[in-house]
């Protein structure tokens, strides 16, 4: 039994029980039993003649199942991960927020704040017990790649700069440098917009963008590349059609 048992007898018209520290009550015929350990009642009936009659039985106390709700762990915002109870043949997890399925023993947990998981096990003969975890949802880094949009003079390099982790991989890689360092010179031919993947040093990850705006420069004049679609034209009244500059 994993709590209370409720003992009965019959037969007799006075009643007087054993271990009565665990007993409800220790002179009725049927007192609820909350032993610790196994334990054998004796009870002694009195019938109307003032005769008496020993009985007895045993409750044996079944252990608790040893319930694990599995390591304290942590994700990054916007990821999941599988917790893990082991010790029983059921289980049910609370609060239910961020689990796909509160009573499995491995839901997955996609919590946006860090959230403190309390599992209940139950065995197969009904005896339950709980445990708990922390699962802590780290922050995302500050991703930065820089202005939204920037320009450089074909033929020329631009320095770019990316902030907020640890570790950086810039795509594409045409053009670039070196793609895994914070701030590669990049020297596009056409129009690109490069993504910057930050990793903080906890591991998570994040991403931003920036534009690169090929220009053509041409006696300090800026002009859009042919590759927006823009087209400049030297008209020489001498020719009978314009030359593309």
């Amino acid at each position: 039994f994993c709590h209370a048992v409720q003992l009965s007898t019959s037969g007799s018209i006075q009643y007087l029980w054993s271990t009565a520290n665990t007993l409800t009550a220790a002179n009725i015929s049927n007192p609820r039993a909350f032993p610790t350990t196994t334990t054998k009642y004796f009870v002694t009936g009195l019938d109307n003649l003032g005769c008496p009659r020993v009985d007895s039985v045993t409750v044996t106390v079944n252990p608790l199942p040893i319930v694990s709700a599995g390591p304290d762990d942590s994700i990054c915002f916007g990821s999941s991960v599988n917790l893990q109870a082991s010790g029983a043949n059921s289980y049910t997890w609370v609060p239910s927020t961020g689990l796909n399925n509160p009573n499995f023993a491995s839901p997955v947990a996609s919590p946006t704040v860090t959230t403190v998981y309390t599992v209940t096990g139950t065995d197969f003969r009904g005896c339950q017990q709980t445990d708990n975890m922390t699962l802590t949802v780290l922050p995302l880094p500050l991703a930065d790649a820089g202005p939204a949009s920037d320009s450089v003079c074909a033929g020329d390099s631009l320095q770019l700069n990316a902030t907020g982790g640890v570790n950086y991989v810039w795509t594409p890689t045409a053009g670039l440098t070196d793609p895994n360092i914070a701030d590669p010179k990049v020297s596009p031919i056409f129009p690109t917009t490069y993504t910057v993947t930050v990793t903080d040093a906890l591991g998570c990850v994040e991403t931003d963008t920036i534009r690169v705006v090929v220009e053509v420069c041409n006696n300090n004049t800026l002009a859009r590349s042919v590759m927006e679609a823009e087209y400049f034209w030297d008209t020489d009244p001498g020719q009978g059609f314009g030359t593309p500059m």
